[in-house]
């Protein structure tokens, strides 16, 4: 609602309607998806998605092997053919939280036929989490460290969670940092540009550069418009009269890679405060939850989200905008009621 008043003082409605139009399609998807989407499916839900990442996968796979496969998102060994690395880390995040969940179900259940579940499980985890540790996508790597920490804490005593995540975080990052080339370059590359960006030598194209750079001089414009902001479609236009002002060759954007300072920078406190009810309602019927199904996916769905709009935009255009809109309206949509299940109840009034 306030993306819609914001357009009354945007100067460039233009890209204000272009920015609407984004944001609608998440708005709209979860009203329209509560209604079609039942929590009865949930399970069925997860397979087919988890059967659509392990075909993704074997794209990457051919990838890998020197047998590309040609479609518009497909720009390099480390990206999926079907979507770019700012969705594909946190796909297979996701993946791998729904592998390591359903392997621990399915070993929950003390048959053979669960052992044999979680054998399947246990392989796609690992196929999983080697594609994303060895993918350019920061981000997958965090959203990945999410699922596992969301994981231990919520199928482990306290002291056995701090063991065993300890133990695997350690594992795996040293693992990939030794095994993989391109995980080891882009952690040492971040950590070359804070340092660079910290000492005031950020006159670079860098990538987390430009994204620091734009975060500070958001700031400064939630500072001087921190009520109303300066309009959904006027973002880039402010961050010219910065970049002209500091005299740095670091590009205009349209938003700072930020879903928080985006929001608040351009729609002022009551976006941003409306943009946080989202996840408080969700995580306050999360945490009323007595399911621990329902539990474990609604903290990390929140946790990972909240987690990773500190670095994009990942309501505004991705496809994981849609994995949050159905997975959310899944978890809590309304339980289904036949129609002789409500006149039972009509009948009891």
């Amino acid at each position: 609602m306030f993306h819609v008043f914001s357009l009354i003082w945007t100067e460039d409605l233009r890209w204000g309607w272009i920015i609407l139009r984004k944001m609608i399609e998440f708005l709209i998807f979860i009203p329209v998806l509560l209604t079609i989407a039942k929590y009865e499916n949930f399970k069925i839900y997860l397979f087919a998605f988890s059967l659509g990442i392990f075909f993704t996968a074997i794209f990457i796979l051919l990838t890998y092997s020197g047998h590309p496969i040609s479609l518009p998102y497909g720009k390099g060994a480390s990206l999926s053919p079907f979507m770019s690395s700012t969705s594909q880390g946190v796909f297979f995040a996701f993946a791998i939280f729904v592998g390591l969940s359903e392997t621990y179900r399915n070993l929950k259940l003390d048959s053979k036929k669960g052992r044999v579940h979680s054998f399947f499980w246990v392989i796609f985890v690992i196929l999983i989490a080697v594609i994303n540790f060895n993918s350019d996508s920061r981000v997958g790597y965090i959203a990945s460290l999410i699922a596992l920490f969301v994981f231990f804490f919520m199928n482990f005593k306290f002291r056995f969670f701090l063991i065993l995540f300890s133990s695997f975080m350690f594992l795996l990052i040293s693992f990939s940092y030794n095994y993989s080339e391109t995980f080891k370059s882009r952690v040492d590359l971040a950590n070359a540009e804070i340092s660079q960006y910290l000492n005031g030598e950020y006159k670079t194209r860098s990538s987390l550069i430009q994204r620091l750079y734009w975060s500070e001089k958001s700031i400064e414009i939630i500072r001087d418009n921190f009520f109303l902001g300066v309009g959904i479609g006027d973002f880039k236009d402010e961050m010219s009269l910065y970049a002209k002002e500091d005299k740095t060759d670091i590009r205009p954007h349209a938003n700072p890679h930020n879903m928080y300072l985006l929001v608040f920078s351009t729609t002022g406190v009551f976006g941003f405060l409306s943009l946080l009810s989202i996840f408080f309602i969700t995580m306050n019927k999360t945490y009323k939850e007595k399911n621990n199904m329902k539990k474990s996916y609604g903290v990390f769905l929140n946790l990972v989200f909240m987690s990773i709009m500190f670095s994009d935009t990942y309501l505004l255009g991705h496809f994981t905008q849609l994995l949050l809109a159905i997975f959310l309206s899944a978890l809590y949509s309304k339980p289904y009621i036949t129609q002789n299940e409500n006149f039972n109840n009509y009948s009891k009034i």
